[in-house]
């Protein structure tokens, strides 16, 4: 995947004109920034409510890690569709539609989830007892487990259809995966494509918040060596 080349300088410049660390020149500074700037608000129990676009006609549900065995249907996973379930019904509401309308034309409104080949039938079943209509909801697989990763996640979205040619989509993950997701959504995979990135509350305690922070903080910082991220989302820079 190409990606827009480091400049000369440590330091990106961002829209608000501070000096953001590169996190090939400087990856201590860049690692404290991301835990002291970008994960904290996440974890705020104050977050506004969000409104859905009836011009986003895809949730996209993204799996979270799974545990060898757990077929999908986890704790977090099913939180993520829980709240996920949430939003598509005010997704359809705002089409004035029925949830359980008997008849479900293309192009209204359809859940997602996108996860690996094991997670899926478990994150269908959980789709299923939450009440979304086998109609109304489609799997996209982004490989076995252990090949099935964020990356291949966006790819596989990119290659879709319909997916890859939406003007807009609502993409459900957990809190701390955000700043994540916001480098890859930002133009590098799906560029034609509006995401509406809303984050699911997991990490319960201060405890789980510092520990998932600085697990996501490694991980963002390996996918950037390996040219899977931009170091920040496009809408940080200063053009």
């Amino acid at each position: 995947m190409d990606r827009a080349p480091y400049p000369s300088s440590p330091y990106f410049s961002s829209v608000d004109g501070k000096p953001l660390p590169d996190p090939a020149q400087l990856p201590a500074r860049y690692m404290e920034r991301l835990l002291a700037e970008e994960f904290p608000p996440l974890f705020s129990r104050d977050q506004p409510v969000y409104v859905p676009s009836k011009d986003a006609k895809f949730v996209v549900v993204m799996s979270a890690p799974s545990d060898p065995g757990d077929h999908g249907d986890n704790a977090e996973n099913t939180a993520r569709i829980r709240f996920a379930a949430d939003i598509f019904g005010r997704v359809w509401a705002g089409c004035g539609v029925n949830l359980t309308a008997a008849t479900h034309p293309m192009h209204w409104p359809r859940l997602v989830l996108n996860g690996t080949t094991e997670q899926l039938p478990g994150m269908s079943r959980v789709a299923l007892a939450l009440g979304i209509p086998s109609e109304l909801f489609c799997c996209i697989d982004c490989g076995p487990d252990g090949v099935g990763n964020t990356k291949t996640q966006f790819d596989v979205m990119t290659e879709h259809p319909q997916l890859g040619q939406a003007s807009r989509l609502i993409m459900i993950s957990s809190d701390y995966h955000g700043p994540r997701l916001a480098r890859m959504a930002e133009g590098l995979y799906l560029p034609k494509t509006q995401i509406d990135l809303v984050l699911a509350p997991w990490a319960t305690n201060p405890v789980d918040a510092v520990r998932l922070s600085g697990g996501e903080a490694r991980r963002i910082i390996e996918y950037i060596a390996k040219g899977d991220l931009y170091p920040y989302p496009p809408s940080m820079l200063r053009q």
